[in-house]
């Protein structure tokens, strides 16, 4: 997975995530469990609102 910074700079790492589809069609990954043993997701911000992925 390629992640890429406000400056423009690039960080690549080798991992293989679990993903869902969430209703909106975006991908969220798998982070863990919480204290409780609850599973806990993150969703990317939308490219539209994003402060480092815009639509050109």
């Amino acid at each position: 997975m390629r992640f890429v910074g406000k400056d423009g700079e690039m960080d690549t790492i080798t991992f293989s995530p679990t993903l869902r589809r969430e209703e909106d069609g975006r991908i969220a990954f798998y982070v863990g469990n919480d204290e409780d043993g609850e599973q806990v997701w993150r969703v990317p911000a939308p490219r539209a609102t994003s402060a480092t992925c815009a639509e050109r």
